[in-house]
């Protein structure tokens, strides 16, 4: 059973960022930014669910927000070129795990568009 983005927001949201001020949330089919500060830290992470919701890919910066304007400026630059994954192969096929820990193999890091086009632009958070 597949865990939904809703779910997985809200994992993240109880954990992770629990007792933040979200100032930036947009939500789509495919993908949600959490961004907002704590204490002296301004965090921003994009999450896709792709390969029908079989993948997550997320991405996250944390950085003070004093230097704000220049993070945001980064933020914005990685959310326009970023391309979710969809699984080792590029062909949203899992591993099998099984068949991976039996040689010691492992998965490469291959990446492949996901047809939605990642938040761009518009993606970053506008402050």
């Amino acid at each position: 059973q597949n865990l939904t983005m809703e779910a997985y927001r809200q994992f993240l949201l109880d954990g992770n960022y629990a007792g933040t001020k979200i100032d930036y949330a947009p939500v789509k089919s495919r993908w949600f930014v959490l961004s907002g500060e704590r204490g002296t830290q301004t965090f921003y992470e994009r999450v896709t669910f792709s390969c029908g919701g079989q993948l997550i890919n997320s991405w996250a910066m944390i950085y003070p927000t004093t230097e704000k304007r220049l993070y945001d400026r980064v933020i914005e630059a990685v959310a326009k070129t970023y391309s979710p994954g969809a699984g080792p192969d590029g062909k949203c096929r899992l591993p099998d795990v099984a068949a991976n820990q039996d040689t010691g193999g492992g998965g490469g890091g291959g990446s492949s568009g996901d047809s939605e086009a990642a938040g761009r632009p518009g993606d970053a958070p506008r402050r």
